[in-house]
């Protein structure tokens, strides 16, 4: 039997729009609601009193990612593998704008399950890129997070390049960056779904490709990515000390490249076979873009050889790889598709 706080705060939660799941009827999500039972009623009071959005979001999280939630594919809705579940909600970082954040997790979480953030590119199309990872995944151990950037709360600079600097390349405090929201998000899915893994992988194809390379190299103190995949970025932040920021890193904000972090940290530079054409209408053409090459598989070939020689240059471990995708052209899903097989535990 449910109890009247159940009732009342499922209600709530589901009114303010915070969480939906996909495929979901009324008798499943009665269902849903008997799993928020075991939450303790004198946080659920706490959370209706305060109408904290993160606190909302986070119970529901629980509720739905649980493991007694009732499974996607039971449910005879969405086309999820046996037993995994989908979910959106809506989070708000600390200091930036709130995202809606979709979210897939395996029927069973252990200690083997891996969290990975998959950003999509400049059309800011979460639910592209985060479908064309549900479909390469299929029923691997893995939680898939896909966060909407959106273009009112973040602009161009703030979303690819990271909020590191304002328009007149003033740069930011580095707590202020867009990198940091990664970070804020892995604990909040973490706690949400009792994962205990202690790091994440990060990818991110064409503007994510940017957003995730410059994390690489930018970000000056420890962050728990273990691995990072920037796939068809359509330009790149050189590690070339000559050229000016935001191309290269003469005037760069503080960053992890005036050491050999940056190298040190586990990266695999994606481009596609065929992602050559040089009149693609999302392609930099400004000069200092041009100089990396005509296309974006040169601009990756370009920055990947440059990287290479700079770390031999200055004797720094060197854990970057580059990985060329047969047959893809600007395709996320072959991206996405290939990127899955080069997982690492």
């Amino acid at each position: 039997m449910l109890s009247k706080m159940d009732e009342v705060l499922f209600a709530a939660i589901l009114e303010n729009g915070e969480m939906r799941e996909s495929g979901r009827n009324t008798e499943e999500h009665r269902e849903l609601v008997y799993c928020c039972s075991n939450v303790p009623h004198h946080f659920g009071e706490s959370i209706l009193r305060t109408h904290s959005l993160n606190s909302l979001a986070a119970l529901l999280v629980c509720c739905l990612l649980a493991s007694c939630a009732v499974p996607a594919s039971d449910s005879g809705g969405g086309n999820e593998p046996h037993g995994v579940i989908s979910v959106e909600f809506l989070y708000k970082p600390s200091v930036s704008g709130p995202l809606k954040v979709l979210v897939q997790r395996p029927a069973t979480i252990d200690a083997k399950t891996q969290i990975v953030f998959a950003l999509h590119g400049a059309s800011r199309s979460a639910s592209a890129t985060f479908d064309a990872w549900k479909n390469a995944a299929g029923e691997r151990n893995l939680i898939i997070v896909s966060p909407l950037f959106a273009e009112p709360d973040y602009p161009s600079g703030q979303y690819s390049e990271g909020n590191v600097s304002n328009k007149s390349l003033v740069p930011n405090p580095v707590p202020s960056w867009t990198f940091n929201v990664i970070e804020e998000l892995f604990d909040h899915v973490r706690q949400a779904t009792g994962a205990t893994t202690s790091g994440y992988i990060l990818y991110g194809h064409s503007a994510g490709g940017q957003f995730t390379h410059r994390m690489v190299m930018l970000m000056p103190q420890g962050i728990r990515m273990t691995q990072a995949y920037a796939a068809n970025a359509g330009w790149y932040l050189m590690p070339e000390a000559s050229v000016n920021y935001p191309y290269g890193l003469h005037n760069a904000p503080a960053n992890a490249m005036t050491s050999c972090l940056g190298y040190g940290r586990k990266m695999t530079v994606l481009i596609g076979e065929a992602d050559t054409d040089p009149n693609h209408y999302q392609l930099r053409r400004t000069k200092d873009a041009m100089r990396q090459g005509a296309n974006r598989f040169e601009r990756a070939s370009t920055f990947f050889e440059t990287a290479r020689r700079d770390a031999a240059a200055r004797s720094c471990p060197f854990n970057w790889t580059l990985h060329t995708v047969s047959g893809a052209a600007h395709e996320q899903e072959k991206m996405a598709a290939a990127t899955v097989l080069l997982l690492r535990p």
